[in-house]
C-alpha cells in the first residue's frame, strides 16, 4: 500500500514538473546587447615575468560599467581612449611634484580578457612601482 502512494506522488511530481517545463519553455528569449562584451582581468605582479603569481588582480567590466576596480568608470574611459590596446593607453604624467627613485623593482601588468569582442592579452614591465603609478592612466590604479 505504502508503494502506491509513493507511485501516485511520484507521478504527481513528474506531471507538475512536466508541465512547469512547457510553461518555462515559452518564455520570451533574452534580450542581447547590441554591443559587444568588454571585460577584463588586470593584475599587477612584482618582476619583469608576467608569469609570476599575481599580487593582486582585478575584474573591470564596461557596458554596464562594474567589477571590482576601484575606479571602473576611469578606467573603461581610459581603455576607450586607447580603442581597448592597453598599450595605446594614454600616458598621464602629473607635475605632482612627485619625484621616482631610479632603483630597479620592476612591477609587470597584465590586461587579459575581451574588449569590443576582441581578445586583449597585454603585458607591460615598468621600472618600480613609482614610475608604473606616475606614467598610466587610471587602469593600473588600484
Amino acid at each position: 500500500m505504502q508503494t502506491k502512494h509513493w507511485a501516485v506522488a511520484t507521478a504527481a511530481a513528474l506531471c507538475a514538473l512536466g508541465t512547469l517545463g512547457a510553461t518555462t519553455a515559452t518564455a520570451a528569449p533574452a534580450v542581447e546587447s547590441l554591443y559587444a562584451p568588454s571585460a577584463v582581468v588586470i593584475s599587477k605582479t612584482q618582476g619583469a615575468s608576467a608569469d609570476a603569481p599575481a599580487q593582486r588582480a582585478v575584474t573591470l567590466r564596461c557596458l554596464p560599467v562594474g567589477g571590482d576596480h576601484p575606479a571602473p568608470e576611469k578606467a573603461c574611459a581610459a581603455l576607450r581612449e586607447a580603442g581597448g590596446d592597453p598599450a595605446a593607453l594614454p600616458r598621464y604624467v602629473e607635475d605632482t611634484g612627485r619625484v621616482c627613485t631610479r632603483e630597479y623593482r620592476p612591477v609587470t601588468v597584465s590586461v587579459q580578457g575581451v574588449w569590443d569582442g576582441r581578445r586583449i592579452d597585454h603585458a607591460q614591465t615598468f621600472s618600480n612601482s613609482c614610475e608604473l603609478e606616475k606614467q598610466t592612466a587610471s587602469v593600473y590604479a588600484f
